[in-house]
């Protein structure tokens, strides 16, 4: 009998020690012996040999059925031990079994499941291991270890026999049982290596597998083998061997996290491990549980609609970084009330891997492109352009995650990312994105996970009409929805009109001076909040007290080109944010500079001295409805002065329909030069819509006007706020070649190169005056179709009635890459493009063939009749016709003489070798009539080598009779 000794089941030694310490005797078992101990049977000595030692085969008298002779010699039993032979050494090691190439699976899943392992770090690492039948379940003859191969160097271990687990009971393996004492406060059930803790050390299986347990943090497996060595349960992370235990689906690590099961799919029916397992807090003594759904009521709302919360953009454990199983994560959705849950992986093999209420799946493209894709899977090349294509063929919508814009173009882009919103220091960025549309603001909050919930959530929610998917798509294409940071919390937003009705949230009106607008607001909680109208940056109109749940109802101003959109804000700092009405501005609407005043003689601004604030700037809107201005901006930069100063213009900045908007200098800080300056109007996608520049020195007191209002510049004296008569004194535009056939409603400003004229938005001649590289967009009619100046055409501005027959100013179109569309000379185009020069001629340049549009088709310009002495920069870009004499000629080109102007030097007309076609064979002193563009012919810098006229056909060259 002995106390303070325990010894190891697996692996131990009894030494026997003389008086002095020397060693007399000593038997060990496990490890390199071949010794092995089986429960309820004694080690015995048959003689005095060390390697004399057997496991008793006698019953111990008066025992409970153990097996041994303790305070007697041996004696063998009536059996022989496991060999026939009586000279045969006794066999200390279990029979070999005959092992499988592979663990081979059972048919129905096993009571006895892995629930929990956590292998990230060594003595901290642990198995915990579940039953999950109905009944009582013997542990003997079950085996666990990280051997997925039978034979492995991995280990094996034997669960002791006499443990018996209750149903629903978990069973705790740690690697150090003391250190997971330590960690958790309780010893586990059982541990893999020796340490100073009560639990027993399991022992190794070596007739399965040769080495010992330990769990690689870069990817490992963990078998659990039934007693007749079936395989029962198993798992494989991140580099683990999958494909040997027959599953599929890659488990990533997360630090900190264990991979514990979820119930609703068991092996071997469900190899997808990813289906059964997530990622959470380590926690040995709890099992994870889907959660209990505790649906919320749905409020009613206007028309028929109701309140339906939920999360546009979660993510399973399928992508990577995402922690749950689909279903557990819809699970853990409905547990906190969210109506809908849209689970949006990335998608693999072709197939979406989340389903859900809302099938969504993730797209990435190039560029930093992201969005959520609510619909079926469609490849893409990972452009925009590919992907825009694949929404509108397939049906599908879409929600924007980058941290661009998209294009305003892209209907099926239904909603935009609004996860990091802050109210309402975030409200301002966000108007300045529904500029291009009314996009929804989505919340994609990840439902919480095992306790772990996000730190500061935003939700979706929807005005629906029932909660089938179809509702839920109807709505999410409407953009019929808000923002909130917590279900429960419903607000909407309505406009009555008198054209259109009553119109929603995420759709467009009409600008109105009184338009009357419906706030809904509904919280479960019935908490109060402050509501307001937002009109683009800042509040338009607020609540004068807290309201409860109902309706409020406000007239606002709804102005051209505005944003309007409801907030609601609680005490305790929950909200809600509604999609947006975006107010039409309509392609009429046009604002254009029409004053400026660069050295004023008086006290205009009428502040009592006179000094660069009375400098004004001002612009006039010739349509019939007001224009906000917000979010454009006046920019200043001369020629001596590139440096830019600009001026942004806010909410605040509204031209009235026929009206006129003064910018005065103390308001701007732009400071106009007296000699040569350029002042730019941009609108709020940062296009050039008007600009006026002079380079000679303006008289004090006298200012550029346009007369009448929006017409020619003048030099006259100034009228801030007000009309421009046009009986006023001053030097008219910088000419044109023909008194009948004036610019685009204006001139030139005095001192503007080339003369050229200012035109109306969107035109060739508002477009020639950008700045280089700045973007240009505008409309023109062909002049010059594809396929015969190589990979350029030319486009130019009809001219004003009664002359918009003819041929007005043009330019040079270039595409970089790609074919231009099906053109004829003609047909109106939409350009969208960079301002460059190439060898002293300004062209457009054009990167992608979709950026030209075929807008319709039209009747030719005719070319604009001039003498051949005015061929020069004033023309450049433009469809002309002249008749000269031949003075000579030089390989595809021939001169042509001014009759009329003999002296002047002749002008080259070439027959670009592109054509297909040669120049007709000429005598000197021919007469010939010729129709072309004109264009610089400049072969070396600095590109000042004059100007030649380039023939499109044959018939662009005549003869015409006389000498």
């Amino acid at each position: 009998i002995y106390s303070g000794t325990t010894l190891g089941n697996s692996e131990d030694e009894i030494l026997l020690l003389r008086p002095d310490g020397s060693e007399a005797d000593r038997v060990l078992w496990g490890g390199a012996s071949a010794l092995r101990i089986s429960r309820g049977k004694s080690l015995e000595r048959t003689g005095f040999v060390l390697s004399d030692w057997v496991t008793a085969t006698t019953v111990w008298s008066n025992s409970a059925g153990d097996f041994g002779t303790p305070g007697s010699a041996y004696g063998p039993g009536p059996t022989p031990t496991i060999t026939p032979t009586p000279t045969a050494t006794p066999t200390v090691t279990p029979t070999p079994i005959p092992l499988p190439a592979q663990w081979q699976p059972g048919v129905t899943p096993s009571p006895l499941q892995i629930d929990e392992v956590n292998f990230l770090g060594s003595d901290t690492e642990f198995v915990v291991l579940r039953n999950v039948g109905e009944t009582e379940l013997p542990l003997a003859g079950w085996t666990i270890g990280d051997a997925q191969t039978p034979g492995g160097r991995e280990g094996l271990y034997a669960l002791p026999d006499e443990a018996i687990l209750p149903p629903g009971a978990l069973y705790a393996i740690a690697r150090n049982g003391a250190a997971f004492h330590i960690r958790w406060g309780r010893a586990p059930d059982a541990q893999f290596e020796s340490s100073p803790s009560a639990a027993p050390v399991l022992a190794r299986r070596r007739d399965l597998a040769s080495g010992a347990l330990a769990l690689n943090d870069s990817g490992d497996e963990v078998v659990l083998l039934d007693p007749s060595l079936g395989l029962a349960d198993a798992l494989a992370y991140e580099d683990g061997d999958r494909a040997s235990l027959g599953l599929t689906g890659v488990l990533y690590p997360i630090a900190d996290y264990s991979l514990q099961r979820v119930p609703g799919f068991a092996f071997p029916a469900e190899r997808e491990q990813r289906r059964r397992f997530l990622l959470a807090a380590p926690a040995p003594f709890a099992s994870v549980d889907l959660p209990a759904s505790a649906p919320l009521s749905n409020p009613a709302l206007a028309d028929g609609m109701q309140a339906a919360w939920g999360t546009l953009g979660a993510v399973s454990n399928f992508t990577p970084g995402g922690t749950a199983p689909p279903h557990y994560v819809a699970a853990a959705a409905a547990s906190i009330g969210l109506d809908f849950v849209a689970i949006a992986d990335t998608v693999e093999g072709g197939a979406r891997m989340g389903e859900s209420a809302l099938g969504a799946w993730r797209w990435q493209g190039s560029d930093g492109n992201r969005a959520v894709v609510y619909g079926p899977v469609f490849g893409t090349d990972g452009a925009i352009d590919s992907f825009l294509a694949g929404l509108a063929s397939h049906d599908a919508l879409a929600q924007w995650t980058a941290s661009t814009t998209p294009s305003s173009s892209a209907g099926q882009i239904v909603a935009l990312a609004a996860d990091n919103l802050a109210i309402p220091s975030g409200l301002p960025a966000l108007s300045k994105k529904w500029q291009d549309a009314p996009y929804l603001p989505a919340g994609n909050a990840q439902p919480p996970v095992a306790g772990a919930s996000a730190p500061n959530p935003r939700y979706t929610g929807l005005a629906v009409e029932g909660e089938t998917e179809a509702a839920l798509r109807a709505a999410l294409a409407a953009r019929r929805g808000w923002l909130t940071n917590r279900p429960g919390l419903a607000l909407t937003l309505q406009a009555h009109t008198a054209t259109d009705g009553v119109v929603w949230m995420g759709s467009t009106v009409a600008p109105h001076n009184a338009l009357l607008v419906d706030v809904i607001y509904h919280d479960l909680s019935a908490e109060v909040a402050s509501l307001a109208i937002w009109q683009n940056d800042r509040p338009l109109a607020q609540s004068d007290l807290p309201q409860a749940n109902g309706v409020w109802q406000v007239t606002v101003s709804a102005l051209p080109g505005s944003v309007l959109f409801a907030v609601a804000t609680q005490a305790d700092g929950d909200f809600a944010v509604t999609a947006p009405l975006l107010v039409e501005n309509g392609e009429g609407a046009v604002v254009v500079l029409n004053e400026v005043l660069p050295a004023p003689a008086a006290d205009l601004n009428g502040d009592g001295s006179i000094d660069s604030n009375d400098e004004f700037i001002e612009l006039y809107n010739p349509g019939s409805s007001p224009v906000s201005l917000a979010r454009w901006r006046l920019e200043d930069r001369s020629n001596t002065d590139p440096t830019r100063r600009r001026f942004n213009l806010g909410v605040a900045h509204i031209v009235p329909a026929g009206g006129f908007l003064t910018i005065w200098g103390n308001e701007s800080h732009i400071g106009l030069n007296n000699d040569s300056d350029r002042v730019a109007l941009y609108d709020s996608n940062d296009r050039l819509v008007d600009s006026v520049e002079w380079n000679a020195r303006i008289e004090r007191g006298q200012g550029l006007s346009r007369v009448p209002d929006g017409g020619n510049w003048q030099t006259r004296a100034p009228s801030p706020g007000g009309s421009n008569p046009n009986d006023a004194p001053g030097s008219g535009g910088g000419g044109g070649e023909s008194e009948s056939l004036p610019p685009w409603g204006s001139g030139a400003a005095p001192g503007t190169p080339g003369g050229e004229a200012v035109g109306p938005f969107r035109s060739v001649t508002a477009a020639k005056l950008a700045g280089m590289e700045d973007v240009v967009h505008f409309v023109g009619v062909v002049t010059v179709p594809p396929g015969l100046f190589n990979s350029a055409i030319y486009v130019a501005d009809p001219a004003l009635p009664p002359n918009d027959k003819t041929a007005w100013l043009g330019v040079q179109v270039y595409l970089r890459r790609g074919d231009f569309p099906e053109l004829g000379e003609g047909d109106r185009v939409d350009v969208r493009g960079t301002m460059h020069s190439f060898r002293g001629e300004r062209e457009i340049v054009v990167e992608r063939p979709e950026d030209i549009w075929r807008v319709g088709a039209g009747e030719p310009l005719q070319p604009l009749p001039i003498a051949a002495s005015a061929v020069g920069e004033s023309l450049e870009g433009r469809l002309v016709t002249f008749g000269g004499f031949v003075a000579g000629w030089l390989g595809v080109s021939i001169f042509l003489g001014d009759p009329d102007n003999p002296d002047v030097e002749p002008v080259m007309v070439t027959v670009r070798s592109s054509l297909g076609w040669r120049r007709p064979f000429v005598n000197k002193g021919e007469r010939w009539r010729v129709t072309g563009i004109v264009s610089q012919s400049a072969a070396a810098a600095p590109w000042n080598g004059g100007y030649r006229v380039l023939v499109r056909y044959p018939s662009d060259l005549v003869e015409i009779a006389g000498r």
